[in-house]
């Protein structure tokens, strides 16, 4: 069973984006070819990586940033737990029907969940070892 997602790993994640978003890395290798090209790699590499710490806590604390970390994160848990679901259309047509029943509740609460932006991981964990009971 995979467990819920917690405030520690969308931290990771987080703080992974920051180091690694794409105007930060430009900005501090800019700050370094910089100082290479006039000859003051030593004294403009202490600055270049203030600049660069700034650059990745201001990305770090951006709304806009987290939100879209945390979706893109909740859509690999997504596709991570549907990878390991069976087919419903290679079941007969009764289980099909149980199947697909079961997998539209699993999705509505879900989407409640989501809707509520709230830590509802007893929830979530809940949903998650239903889904997994349901498992054919």
């Amino acid at each position: 069973m995979q467990r819920p997602y917690s405030r520690s790993q969308f931290n990771r994640a987080l703080i992974a984006n920051a180091l690694l978003s794409p105007f930060n890395v430009l900005l501090l290798t800019a700050m370094l070819i910089a100082g290479i090209a006039l000859g003051l790699f030593l004294p403009l590499l202490p600055v270049a990586l203030v600049v660069y710490g700034i650059a990745a806590a201001r990305t770090y604390f951006d709304e806009d940033e987290a939100n879209k970390v945390l979706e893109r994160q909740r859509g690999e848990r997504r596709k991570r737990l549907d990878e390991g679901r069976l087919d419903p259309s290679t079941l007969a047509d009764p289980i099909r029907r149980v199947v697909e029943t079961a997998r539209q509740r699993e999705q509505r609460v879900r989407d409640a969940i989501e809707r509520a932006e709230l830590p509802y991981e007893e929830v979530s964990a809940e949903v998650a070892a239903e889904s997994l009971g349901a498992k054919v």
